[in-house]
């Protein structure tokens, strides 16, 4: 590519409720400059567009949990920003509202740039609350607080809402773990009815133990039913409560060897119902005395490579099995031990281009017993992509310190750093120049490394038309898919294979990040273009 506009971009590590969509999605989806509800028509003409454009950037940067400290009551919507969104802080009755029952139901974040997370936190308002009142802390309860994640892009939620009617609020927070910055979402609901709940759920059935070990044993049974729906089960050794869960499963922990233990479970709802107790089981932790597990897990199988770059090499390989319970896989580059890790796959990173690497696994169980080495797996990584002008341009790599205005090659371009942050960041993969999903956040692409690059598209920021330069002698047909940042197909063209020069207008477009795919004599390309 030969032509690219410089641009200073906005921060986007940002993200929303897309369902029940949050109030700020709502009127970014409605358009800001002619939005159609009066709610959103009320926020345009209070605190203007931008907000709106800035739909994912409702957040604090350093607040670190301390989300009451920075945001007071009445602020909540607008993340105790009400300077500039404080349009969706608005109290009236007519925001938008998502149909919803008590029960079960998934909110689903959309992260436009995701980032390791230290928790989800899903509240909703209480049964005393109503829409001509203010969100405050107090009006607020907690339906579920996530455990710590890496980054997504769509994380999906469950929760059970409790019996409500009429319109009542979701608010729901992300906590980064890899700084002290939050995001905040309001989703307006409105419940279709529905009274007390008396009913308990049903009993839950089939409960037994699996994988058990010295310390730990997996507990497992068969959902309950109800008539508004279980929201959660109480796992019991004996008679005293020692874990409430969502699910249908639970590890138990922190067990005594060669140590008898009795557990039950009771499902329950919203309404604070109980189900009665389900069979209960006697489960006998293994004992360490000589070691009663002598069985070695079995041989990983299928070790492969895939997705190999300058640097980095994907590995992927078939379970092992265990008498008991393989407990994790040893990866070994040639017979140097590199890491363990709980999965069947695994990146390994910091490699030098264009050298032969072997790796080799080993699955192990919680006494120490090990398998036998898998196959050796056998790959070499990329050479460098430097030469013509990119010569002299050091290649990129992850989780290396950038500053502004540096300039690197990656994925057969040359890149200039825009938000150091970013291009620095834990989650680096997401902006890695050229490959990841949100590279033109940190980056700008100065040129192509290789003149023998098969097209140019330009520019990647703009107002209205992108053009695709064909560089190649001859092709067969050209076919451009245009996608939404949900993957959505927005058109789809094909052109005669002569054809040098191709214009694809995206003024009517809304303003976001899109995806060209573009299909030559066989082979796919993925560009990403942010329409202003």
């Amino acid at each position: 590519m030969t032509l690219f506009l410089s641009v200073t971009l906005s921060v986007f590590p940002h993200g929303t409720v897309t369902y029940p969509p949050s109030r700020i999605w709502n009127c970014f989806q409605e358009g800001p400059e002619s939005p159609d509800s009066a709610s959103c028509i009320a926020a345009v003409a209070s605190h203007g567009t931008q907000a709106l454009y800035d739909w994912n950037e409702i957040n604090q940067a350093n607040v670190n949990g301390n989300h009451r400290q920075y945001i007071m009551d009445g602020n909540l919507a607008s993340g105790g920003r009400p300077e500039k969104y404080g349009g969706m802080d608005q109290v009236r009755p007519d925001w938008v509202s998502t149909l919803v029952s008590p029960g079960p139901l998934t909110v689903t974040w959309t992260n436009h740039a995701p980032h390791a997370t230290a928790y989800y936190e899903v509240y909703i308002t209480k049964e005393s609350w109503s829409p001509d009142q203010p969100l405050t802390w107090d009006s607020l309860v907690l339906l579920v607080r996530t455990p710590p994640s890496g980054p997504e892009r769509i994380v999906n939620i469950p929760v059970t809402l409790p019996v409500r009617t009429g319109k009542h609020v979701i608010y729901s927070i992300w906590q980064r773990s890899d700084s002290g910055e939050a995001f905040y979402s309001a989703s307006d609901i409105h419940f279709d009815g529905g009274g007390s709940d008396t009913q308990a759920p049903s009993t839950p059935t089939g409960l037994g133990a699996s994988n058990t070990t010295q310390t730990t044993a997996d507990l497992s049974w068969n959902a309950a039913t109800d008539n508004v729906g279980v929201t959660g089960y109480d796992i019991y050794q004996g008679d005293t409560v020692i874990a409430s869960v969502n699910g249908t499963s639970y590890q138990i922990t922190g067990l005594t060897a060669n140590t008898s233990y009795p557990f039950r479970v009771k499902a329950k709802d919203a309404a604070n119902n109980q189900s009665g107790f389900s069979n209960t089981i006697t489960v006998t932790t293994l004992d360490t005395g000589g070691g009663s597990d002598t069985q070695a897990p079995s041989i990983p199988t299928n070790l492969g490579t895939s997705n190999t770059t300058q640097t980095t090499i994907d590995l992927s390989w078939n379970a092992a099995t265990d008498n008991v319970g393989v407990t994790g896989y040893d990866i070994y580059q040639e017979n140097t031990f590199i890491t363990t890790v709980n999965s069947t796959s695994y990146q390994v990173t910091g490699l030098t281009q264009n050298t032969s690497y072997s790796f080799r696994v080993k699955a192990k169980d919680a006494a120490g017993n090990q398998s036998d080495f898998s196959n050796i797996a056998t790959t070499t990584t990329l050479p460098d992509i430097g030469g013509g002008n990119c010569a002299g341009i050091p290649q990129y790599v992850v989780g290396t310190s950038y500053s502004q205005g540096e300039e690197i090659q990656n994925a057969g371009g040359k890149y200039t750093c825009n938000i150091p942050g970013w291009c620095s960041s834990i989650g680096a993969w997401a902006y890695a120049p050229g490959t990841g999903v949100y590279w033109q956040h940190a980056w700008s692409k100065t040129g192509d490394c290789n003149s023998k690059a098969l097209y140019s598209l330009f520019p990647t920021v703009t107002k209205d038309v992108v053009s695709l330069m064909m560089k190649a002698e001859s092709t067969s047909l050209i076919k451009i898919n245009l996608y939404d940042f949900t993957g959505k197909l927005m058109n789809s063209q094909t052109y005669q294979g002569n054809q040098k020069s191709i214009t694809q207008d995206l003024s009517k477009l809304k303003e976001g990040l899109y995806i060209f795919r573009i299909y030559i004599d066989g082979k796919v390309y993925t560009e990403r273009i942010i329409k202003k």
